[in-house]
């Protein structure tokens, strides 16, 4: 079977949510067919959609997978549920999120499915973390990479790195590298984001990410 380098959102606002990402991404790397490769850095976020509710904590797992977009994603649900993944509300607070962004360079549209992930170029919680480790992968079906889509959101201060990290490197038993402490333009122009309140920047979209479906998820 070829294998894909695909990105997996992670967001939590219930519990502990440091602990929840991490048995999360345990559990994802021990389902068949899956291997986690690198992780961002965990952002602490404010909600989206439904504001009263706690802040989130958010990240994005780089992975290798043998399993279809269909297969991988019940794999996800699979890890939902294992940690009590409780659906009610649109947008409302969750124990764990698992979402399919990118899925090499495919693009899916299903009833309950869609790669690239429909509002992830719309959310700084979603890129931020992305360009940290694809910071020149291009969206499908945008012509735009990861980085050009920062570009085009006013990113503030709703989006917060935390000082507890994860190594970027999972599983390794080299020396833990974390993507904090790198000195790379890319991550440069990732901390400016969060930093820099830049009133130049405008929202005007003309290629859409994506539609907008109804469901939860980003």
């Amino acid at each position: 079977m070829n294998t894909v380098t695909a990105y997996i959102g992670l967001g939590t606002n219930l519990g502990d949510r440091l602990g929840l990402l991490r048995e999360a991404i345990r559990r994802l790397d021990q389902r068949e067919g899956i291997r986690v490769i690198r992780l961002s850095s965990v952002f602490e976020t404010d909600p989206v959609g439904l504001t009263d509710q706690p802040d989130f904590l958010n990240m994005v797992a780089e992975i290798e997978t043998t399993l279809p977009p269909r297969t991988l994603l019940d794999s996800l649900l699979s890890v939902e549920q294992s940690l009590h993944r409780v659906r009610r509300i649109r947008w409302g607070p969750r124990t764990i999120d698992l979402d399919i962004l990118l899925y090499g360079d495919r693009q899916v549209k299903e009833a309950d499915l869609e790669i690239p992930h429909p509002r992830m170029c719309e959310r700084a919680f979603v890129l931020i973390p992305l360009q940290e480790l694809a910071p020149d992968v291009i969206v499908p079906g945008t012509g735009r990479s990861v980085t050009e889509w920062l570009d085009q959101l006013a990113v503030s201060n709703e989006v917060r790195r935390t000082d507890n990290q994860f190594p970027c490197r999972w599983g390794t038993r080299d020396e833990p590298e974390f993507l904090g402490h790198r000195s790379s333009t890319a991550i440069r122009r990732c901390w400016n984001h969060v930093d820099e309140k830049d009133e130049n920047r405008t929202g005007g979209n003309e290629k859409q990410c994506g539609a907008r479906p109804d469901g939860g998820g980003v």
